[in-house]
């Protein structure tokens, strides 16, 4: 218990007491990959507090296993993390053919210019949320692109070549088995 009220103590700034009533009954699964044991317990118990079913991961390559196992509602990504970092894991995921239209949010502590931001749209990312915005703010990001499939970009397949070519270069990245 002791973790718990020390995460609600952190989050009770403000923000946890904010918490949206409807959204206990979402029931959404999803996937969140933070590389910061504390940052992915506690975001981890807010957004179960949200409504969420969370599955939390260490890293990229984690959340694309989990994302192949449990088909999410959405896939939350920290930018910087070791191994796949959250944009080859939502460039992954974008070129898999059971998982390419499953929501994508990426976010960061770190400060992250245009053009990287842009980077993180062109990789297939639905929303980017920096963390220095704020809990509600990622929790909106996260609300809008699972509820509101008409604010969401659409993502087409792309060619099974193609889609194996890229989810190879990311797989040899980190010493994956490669696909046949």
């Amino acid at each position: 218990m002791k973790k718990s009220h020390s995460i609600h103590k952190i989050i009770s700034d403000g923000e946890y007491a904010k918490m949206n009533a409807s959204a206990k009954e979402k029931g959404h699964r999803l996937i969140l990959a933070e590389d910061d044991t504390d940052m992915r317990d506690i975001l981890s118990f807010w957004l179960e507090g949200e409504g969420y079913t969370v599955i939390s991961v260490p890293n990229g390559w984690e959340a694309i296993r989990a994302a192949k196992k449990e088909r999410p509602s959405v896939v939350v990504l920290d930018l910087l993390m070791p191994g796949v970092d959250g944009y080859q894991a939502c460039r992954y995921l974008r070129h898999d053919p059971e998982l390419y239209d499953v929501p994508i949010v990426l976010f960061s502590a770190v400060f992250v210019d245009e053009e990287e931001r842009q980077l993180g749209f062109d990789v297939g990312a639905d929303d980017f949320v920096m963390k220095t915005s704020g809990f509600n703010s990622l929790l909106t990001a996260i609300d809008r692109v699972v509820g509101d499939s008409s604010g969401r970009r659409r993502h087409e397949p792309v060619d099974e070549e193609t889609a194996l070519l890229v989810r190879q270069e990311i797989e040899s990245a980190v010493g994956a088995p490669r696909e046949t």
